[in-house]
């Protein structure tokens, strides 16, 4: 009750050698659990209300890291993939894609600045007017970046969130001046109605 933000941390993915075996006990501890979590928030009708992140802090190499059979897979973060699932994201979408080898980026790439921008903004929260004050200078989560990613919001959410003066506060009518501590009065940020009531997020660790 009154709990807005969850993290689920799981460890042990830090698999640079031994990953064949290694790799089905971490799946069959996330796999399932995971399930669960989305069915359940989904039949108690609090899906649309939440929203899920799953995700790590980068990518892993699609090759052996060894030569050797014990071998592994490196840290790559030139690509790697997240999920969202619930709280105004269009289910059914893949967004990006990579090369042959999963290398590098080859169809739209998001910035992390984007993600943050993405999740502010379905948190009913313009990341433009997000600031705090520090030594003299404005600063904002995304800086001077972030797009929101509006191809996985649903288009009529998408266009009334664009277009609708009152859904967000925005930066030409009031800059919110956050204490440098960043203790965010969020209850004073969240004008929208339909923003989601919890946001968990949920990830690997290593």
């Amino acid at each position: 009750a009154g709990v807005r933000f969850i993290q689920l941390y799981d460890r042990g993915w830090d698999h640079h050698d031994g990953i064949t075996n290694a790799i089905k006990g971490k799946i069959n501890a996330v796999d399932r659990p995971t399930t669960a979590l989305l069915k359940d928030l989904k039949e108690r009708g609090m899906l649309e209300d939440t929203l899920v992140i799953w995700g790590g802090e980068f990518g892993r190499t699609t090759y052996a890291q060894t030569r050797n059979r014990n071998f592994g897979r490196d840290h790559h973060p030139a690509c790697f993939s997240m999920w969202m699932a619930g709280g105004g994201v269009k289910p059914g979408v893949i967004h990006g894609a990579t090369d042959e080898f999963s290398y590098n980026v080859t169809e739209n790439p998001v910035h992390v600045h984007d993600l943050q921008a993405t999740i502010l903004h379905l948190l009913g929260i313009d990341h433009e007017s997000l600031i705090f004050r520090f030594k003299g200078r404005d600063f904002r989560l995304t800086d001077v970046h972030g797009k929101v990613i509006h191809d996985i919001l649903p288009e009529s959410t998408a266009s009334s969130r664009q277009s609708s003066p009152s859904s967000v506060v925005r930066r030409k009518d009031t800059v919110t001046h956050l204490p440098s501590n960043l203790m965010v009065p969020l209850p004073n940020l969240l004008v929208r109605k339909e923003q989601p009531s919890l946001w968990v997020t949920t990830g690997i660790g290593f």
